[in-house]
């Protein structure tokens, strides 16, 4: 009875095949990452930027200076002037079907943001003010990464200059919802946000302290989400 040796080639070939497509995936839609990744990141990610339709020409004159503000920020060459967030001409619109019947119906842009440009330095505090509808809760949500723009562009730390040797900024932010999982503990909650950020065991751990000792949450680490207060829930 010959011998057969395709056995073991099976897993050796559906690796080959796993990590090929995986590179496909990358390469056709990966976008953007903080970190440099020497496995399937082998070309420079480009920002995305969609020229703005709308002009500000007769805006305030406030509005006016904040936008040479950040277009100066934006193509300056010294790196202790960027700011650690920079929004240029931020623009969301959202389509919405009117009209009885599902075949029939037209489809309309409703605009959430029109031209909103701004920057943050170190240290500064922002504040986003006005009604409902003024598209606070969709800026947010952009800067945050979590919708993307239909126009404009966002810069985190040095996002904008390819050369700098700052580190880059993360962004991260404390939604309307719930997004806590009831059966997992606090500390197991901090330990999931440190895994995907790819922190080690050890960092991890000084991290929960700090963060813990800090927001006055040690006797809570090992709670169960669904018994804490709204207020510690919102910590």
């Amino acid at each position: 009875m010959p011998t057969v040796y395709s056995q073991p080639v099976i897993p050796y070939a559906q690796t080959i095949i796993l990590w090929g497509l995986l590179w496909f995936l990358e390469w056709w839609i990966g976008t953007r990452s903080l970190k440099q990744d020497p496995v399937f990141r082998f070309t420079k990610r480009e920002h995305p930027f969609t020229q703005n339709p709308e002009q500000l020409d007769d805006a305030d004159e406030e509005v006016l200076a904040e936008k040479e503000r950040v277009n100066t920020l934006k193509t300056t060459d010294q790196e202790e002037e960027r700011p650690t967030m920079l929004v240029d001409s931020l623009r969301k619109e959202f389509k919405e079907k009117s009209g009885i019947c599902g075949c029939f119906r037209k489809k309309k842009k409703r605009t959430a943001i029109s031209n909103t440009s701004f920057c943050v330095k170190k240290g500064e505090v922002l504040g986003l003010l006005g009604p409902n509808g003024a598209g606070k809760t969709t800026s947010v949500l952009i800067l945050a990464g979590e919708k993307k723009p239909s126009a404009g562009q966002v810069l985190l730390g040095n996002a904008g200059d390819p050369h700098s040797t700052k580190d880059s900024a993360a962004l991260g932010y404390c939604p309307q919802h719930n997004p806590l999982w009831p059966n997992f503990t606090v500390k197991e909650h901090l330990e999931i946000y440190a895994a995907v950020k790819g922190m080690n065991k050890e960092d991890t751990n000084r991290a929960i302290k700090r963060v813990s000792e800090a927001l006055e949450m040690k006797d809570h680490l090992n709670k169960p989400a669904r018994k804490l207060s709204a207020g510690v829930s919102r910590k």
